[in-house]
């Protein structure tokens, strides 16, 4: 079964979601009413997912998809499981999967952390492993940017 693969880095919203993992205050909008209070204690740092702060102390970088397409060296794309893609080509009312995940990269070049942002439930696992064996040129400042996967999934024939 031939699977297609699209890899696509996108920099939507970017700068909010680096915002909140970096736990800067957002722009200021209304609170709906039943909304936590602002002091109300954060959430426990095991279930935050944020990038721990790379070595040097440094921030990462947000970087727009052309640049962080620029820095890389080896990338193999992902796959989804062969178990998943039966799974989904016997239902046949499927044609693609998408999988949004935020890659750190270190100045040494290499991917340090893979924040799942929209999931591919029992393929994210292979893919976040896939993509910490990409490699980018060494960088200045550790750099990081939204990367978007789609999945084609093949349709049964009739």
């Amino acid at each position: 079964m031939k699977l297609a693969v699209t890899i696509a880095v996108t920099s939507l919203a970017l700068s909010a979601l680096a915002a909140a993992r970096e736990g800067a205050a957002p722009e200021k909008t209304p609170a709906p009413a039943n909304a936590a209070p602002a002091n109300a204690a954060p959430p426990d740092a095991a279930s935050a997912n944020t990038a721990p702060t790379p070595a040097g102390g440094k921030k990462y970088k947000n970087v727009t998809p052309v640049v962080f397409n620029q820095q890389i060296l080896t990338r193999e794309a992902p796959q989804l499981p062969t178990a998943l893609q039966q799974r989904f080509a016997r239902v046949g009312n499927v044609a693609a999967l998408k999988g949004a995940y935020m890659v750190s990269v270190g100045t040494d070049g290499r991917v340090t952390h893979v924040d799942v942002f929209t999931s591919i439930p029992d393929a994210d696992d292979e893919i976040v492993a896939t993509i910490k064996k990409w490699t980018f040129k060494r960088q200045r400042v550790p750099i990081r940017s939204l990367v978007t996967l789609f999945f084609g999934i093949p349709r049964p024939k009739p």
